[in-house]
């Protein structure tokens, strides 16, 4: 996706955690990318999904990724689904333009990107 975005002629920067997946996959392209801190989903079985505390750590975004999407200053955030679009995603503020897209890969969408969707 990235890469069509890039070629109609859009700035593309992708965020993400650093992990070595990521670095791994990220080093082979030419798009920049900018690493932030995501916080993990503590899962608690069924409960997870009832437990408010959960959504108000997971959803506070980190500091320099807010200070990034102000400089920034996107026309979309799109949220590939897991926990680290959940802080991305937050992290717009809602009174300006930005749009915020969420896309999920399988039938049922997953923890991160239900969250969002209820947001």
């Amino acid at each position: 996706m990235a890469n069509h975005f890039k070629a109609d002629g859009h700035k593309v920067v992708i965020a993400g955690t650093g992990n070595e997946l990521e670095r791994k996959i990220f080093s082979q392209s030419n798009i920049e990318v900018e690493y932030f801190e995501a916080r993990k989903i503590k899962r608690k079985g069924f409960m997870t999904v009832f437990d408010p505390n959960i959504y108000q750590t997971i959803s506070r975004p980190d500091a320099k990724l807010i200070k990034f999407l102000k400089g920034f200053d996107p026309d979309l955030v799109l949220g590939m689904g897991g926990y680290p679009s959940i802080s991305t995603c937050s992290a717009v503020d809602g009174s300006d333009r930005t749009v915020v897209v969420i896309h999920e890969q399988n039938a049922k969408a997953g923890l991160a990107n239900r969250y969002l969707a209820w947001t």
